[in-house]
């Protein structure tokens, strides 16, 4: 990165779904869905720390497994606040969550977002998933992440010991 902390990459073309993958040393690594397709192409990274991760699973009663994936959502306003009332379901059936948070910690009694907008599904194995949502208010579209088949539905490409992002922007 320069010292803007912003980096290129020459040459890429844009115009393609793409999957960014970021590590850093005792950080699980972070995938970025990339629409090529998108009118707005922007996004920020999330890095959880290895400890954290395993702390955050422990709260939940699931021991993370190597060489298994997680997806990392969130549904945001468009000033950024957290969503509330978004349900998650993901094909096929996979892994263990969606877990939604509270305060950014995992809470295992939530079945949407709450007003932090926010959660993860653990342990699944690398492949393509399905990610349907649905807001019990409002209207929901993805922002980070690529669209799936149907309104409604975003394509996760899950990477060993990655963590792929999903964001929705709901109104």
């Amino acid at each position: 990165t320069n010292a803007a902390g912003r980096w290129s990459l020459p040459g890429l073309d844009l115009t393609q779904d793409l999957h960014l993958i970021i590590s850093l040393a005792d950080y699980y690594g972070v995938a970025i869905p990339y629409d090529g397709g998108a009118a707005t192409r922007y996004f920020e990274t999330k890095h959880l720390g290895v400890a954290m991760g395993g702390m955050m699973a422990g709260m939940l009663g699931v021991s993370l497994e190597a060489g298994t994936g997680m997806v990392f959502f969130g549904a945001y306003d468009s000033s950024a606040a957290g969503f509330e009332g978004v349900s998650l379901a993901l094909d096929p059936d996979a892994g263990a969550g969606p877990f939604f948070t509270t305060a950014g910690m995992p809470d295992a009694t939530l079945t949407a977002t709450s007003s932090d907008g926010s959660g993860l599904w653990v342990n699944l194995p690398p492949g393509t998933y399905t990610l349907t949502y649905t807001a019990a208010s409002g209207v929901c579209s993805p922002v980070v992440g690529v669209p799936g088949a149907q309104a409604g539905e975003l394509t996760v490409e899950i990477f060993p010991d990655t963590a792929t992002q999903a964001v929705l922007e709901c109104q």
